[in-house]
């Protein structure tokens, strides 16, 4: 064991747990805001990940930058701190524009038609639009995985009286899992939907329930996600490359957790690698590693000296090739090493705890707004790994998922515009007699506890 490497780690760890305990009692927060969400993925894909390198890599030829690295990665999270913790930006926060806030049931089966026949299209998008842009479509048509998932959910406690409609819904929902878990890969957008849909129930439907409902809720989450995680990691190398190719383990055994430690430990593992490297193998990227997040909808078709991102440029070192078949992640404190020096490390850590803080004041301004939390928990499986890197994967990903989301409500909510309705009887102002001039009027008994008040102000 790596003992230097496992007491950095036990730092962040104890620290991630600690301030996200402290979020949540003392700002009243929830798991699914936007502060809580990414302390959660802090603390999968830094010490967790920290602690698999430190117990499984003790001898690995990184080690001479263990401290150094370790040492960053400290630094960088106390910057992500303070940016986090350096006013709520509530005046900034009143200065972005809010989308209309609720979904009518004609705007609701627009969107979800929309979104699944995407979807759809998705399966054989490639052979339509050729390979040259099958990665930015495939990028946009993606997009709607998530938002067909949870206007499923929305549908069905939306159409109550519908059993047809509730059972199109819940068919769309199970729909999408069961093509995510044929056709990805990876386990994040499976698991990530599935806690999208658990968030959904507890943000929307059980926001005011006590506490013993909300921590079932949140037991009954972690269960169904943890199973969902492991039998996702056990059975995809047989349900990819069949059983002569893949290794067929057990849901709880040594070798699936093994497994999956090992999709965490990666990402810190190559931190540490381009700390190693750079720059005394490979000069500062001084910024071109994020270049295609931003320019990401330009193809190589157009602009064939279009910059690759960070994970690529990692990738490529790693395996000393330029042809690979997947990139590699890197976290957070790594690529903004790769990009800007260590200095870049600091400044871009307190930048990433202010937008966070921005993020989380800007939602919870708007607890009712469906339109943007459906948007926020869409990008939860992507916002939330933004650890493990790269930006431009995450980042891309989220960006379009928000973008489609929103302007797909706005197209639908003007073609399909809710009818107003009238103000209730019992909402309606109620006029009470005025009393003459000069006559006197007899104050309210204020109420005492442990008193029931009477008729003409008497209490008993």
């Amino acid at each position: 064991m790596d003992a230097t490497l496992f007491f950095f780690a036990t730092i962040l760890l104890l620290t991630g747990l600690a301030l996200l305990a402290i979020y949540i009692w003392t700002e009243n927060g929830s798991i699914f805001d936007p502060v809580a969400v990414f302390w959660g993925g802090f603390i999968m894909y830094v010490p967790v990940a920290m602690l698999g390198v430190a117990f499984k890599f003790p001898g690995r030829a990184t080690a001479t930058v263990a401290v150094e690295a370790a040492a960053l990665a400290v630094a960088g999270t106390v910057m992500y701190i303070l940016g986090l913790y350096s006013g709520k930006a509530r005046g900034f926060v009143a200065s972005i524009p809010i989308p209309a806030p609720t979904f009518g049931p004609a705007q609701l089966i627009a969107m979800w038609i929309f979104t699944i026949s995407m979807v759809a299209f998705s399966l054989t998008g490639s052979v339509v639009v050729g390979q040259a842009w099958s990665q930015v479509v495939g990028a946009l048509v993606n997009s709607n995985v998530g938002a067909a998932a949870l206007l499923s959910v929305l549908g069905f406690f939306m159409f109550r009286g519908n059993p047809i409609a509730r059972l199109f819904m819940v068919a769309g929902f199970f729909f999408i899992i069961g093509m995510l878990i044929v056709f990805s890969w990876s386990r994040r957008p499976q698991v990530g939907l599935v806690l999208a849909a658990f968030g959904f129930i507890y943000v929307f439907r059980m926001r005011n329930s006590g506490a013993f409902k909300k921590g079932l809720l949140l037991i009954s989450t972690a269960a169904v996600a943890g199973l969902l995680l492991l039998y996702l990691g056990a059975t995809r190398g047989n349900r990819f490359y069949g059983s002569a190719a893949g290794a067929a383990y057990g849901i709880f055994s040594s070798e699936n957790f093994a497994d999956f430690i090992g999709g965490l430990d990666i990402n810190y593992y190559t931190y540490e690698f381009a700390v190693q490297r750079i720059p005394r193998e490979r000069e500062f990227l001084w910024g071109s590693g994020y270049v295609t997040a931003f320019l990401f909808f330009i193809p190589r078709a157009i602009w064939e000296s279009k910059p690759v991102s960070s994970g690529s440029i990692i990738s490529r070192m790693w395996y000393s090739t330029n042809y690979l078949e997947n990139n590699l992640g890197i976290v957070p404190f790594g690529e903004l090493y790769m990009n800007f020096t260590a200095i870049g490390v600091i400044l871009g850590m307190w930048v990433s705890g202010r937008v966070v803080r921005i993020l989380n004041t800007y939602l919870r301004q708007n607890p009712d707004n469906m339109a943007l939390w459906l948007a926020w928990l869409v990008c939860i499986p992507d916002l939330a790994t933004i650890w493990r890197g790269d930006f431009t994967a995450m980042y891309v990903s989220s960006v379009t998922k928000t973008v489609l989301f929103l302007g797909l409500a706005w197209v639908s909510s003007t073609l399909f515009p809710s009818p107003k309705k009238a103000t209730p009887p019992s909402m309606a102002p109620v006029r009470t007699a005025t009393p003459p001039p000069g006559a006197a009027v007899r104050p309210p008994t204020p109420w005492v506890p442990g008193y029931r008040r009477m008729p003409h102000g008497r209490s008993r």
